[in-house]
């Protein structure tokens, strides 16, 4: 996502930049956007961790990062405005991790092949909804 992208108007409420195949890091300029409400990334090829800054944006309370390469743990301020119910919906990949084989198209793998990649996940305890390492096969936490 070019960080020209976040130094843009702060007015923004909602940012949907879903399944554009985006890829690096999510920039720690999003807090600029102070007024953003919903914000759907989902299923680009983003990577790194969430960034802390994302917890300064107090009207957000729509979030689905699910179907990318995010890691780490989701932000402590995320987490806690969650615990207060400040969020009607905040997804991401936070099942179970997979081991799958690049060479044979991401087909989970057998007992007998050898392990080469290890899909992204995050920790997300505060999560409402979680989904696989592709962003696919979301369940609701409890």
């Amino acid at each position: 996502v070019p960080d020209e992208l976040w130094d843009g108007p702060t007015g923004i409420v909602t940012l949907n930049l879903h399944e554009n195949e985006f890829t690096g890091r999510l920039s720690t300029k999003i807090a600029n956007l102070s007024a953003l409400s919903n914000l759907k990334i989902h299923h680009n090829h983003l990577t790194g961790t969430i960034p802390s800054e994302m917890g300064q944006l107090l009207q957000l309370n729509t979030m689905d990062l699910s179907g990318n390469g995010f890691t780490g743990s989701m932000p402590e301020q995320i987490c806690q405005r969650q615990q207060q119910k400040q969020f009607n919906m905040l997804v991401a990949n936070c099942g179970s991790t997979e081991l799958v084989n690049s060479s044979n198209g991401g087909v989970p793998l057998d007992n007998g092949q050898q392990q080469v990649v290890v899909a992204a996940e995050i920790e997300c305890p505060c999560c409402t909804a979680c989904c696989d390492a592709q962003g696919a096969n979301c369940r609701p936490t409890t």
